[in-house]
């Protein structure tokens, strides 16, 4: 997926929206961690792989009314992209592609 986006070196970070099952977070809600890298990287995109991080990005940075924009890009959930051939992953990632990288 990063050789198809082919973004300058340092600007992809993968960070998960939700703790793994089994893991006691302590007081802390993944949302929250999220946020604050969100905030601490003065991160602009947001791309989600898959329907639920997807809903769940939209309910912290909805997508009018902000200052700065968070903008959130969906995509396919990682065991759906594994099963595409290779012109159907580019189909299916081209609109992410297009984010403009400063």
């Amino acid at each position: 997926m990063l050789t198809f986006l082919n973004w300058p070196q340092g600007t992809t970070l993968f960070w998960p929206i939700s703790f793994p099952t089994g893991v006691d977070p302590g007081p802390f809600f993944a949302a929250d961690i999220f946020s604050a890298g969100v905030a601490h990287f003065a991160i602009r995109h947001v791309v989600c792989l898959g329907t639920n991080p997807a809903d769940r990005v939209r309910t912290l940075y909805p997508q009018e009314g902000q200052s700065p924009p968070v903008l959130l890009h969906a995509a396919p959930a990682p065991e759906d992209l594994v099963t595409l051939l290779p012109h159907e992953l580019h189909q299916a990632l081209a609109h992410i592609k297009t984010i403009k990288i400063a």
